[in-house]
């Protein structure tokens, strides 16, 4: 049976929702779903993470090395 989420529950989920792309976000719509069947925020976060696996993009795509060039050999 799904419960409609307190004020103070739709505020934490919008703070948090900024680290997470909004609230229209895989992450979040699966945590307010969670929610709404009675789970706690805390385990809602928990389960979505792990749901999402592989799926999560890289916050930091800064990060990923280019591959090195190779050095061509010295002819001398």
């Amino acid at each position: 049976m799904k419960m409609k989420l307190t004020k103070s529950q739709m505020d934490k989920l919008k703070e948090h929702s900024k680290e997470h792309g909004g609230m229209n976000s895989k992450h979040m719509r699966m945590m307010k779903k969670m929610m709404e069947e009675g789970m706690s925020f805390s385990k809602a976060h928990r389960e979505a993470v792990k749901m999402e696996g592989a799926d999560a993009k890289p916050k930091d795509s800064k990060s990923k090395s280019k591959p090195m060039k190779k050095k061509k050999k010295s002819t001398y």
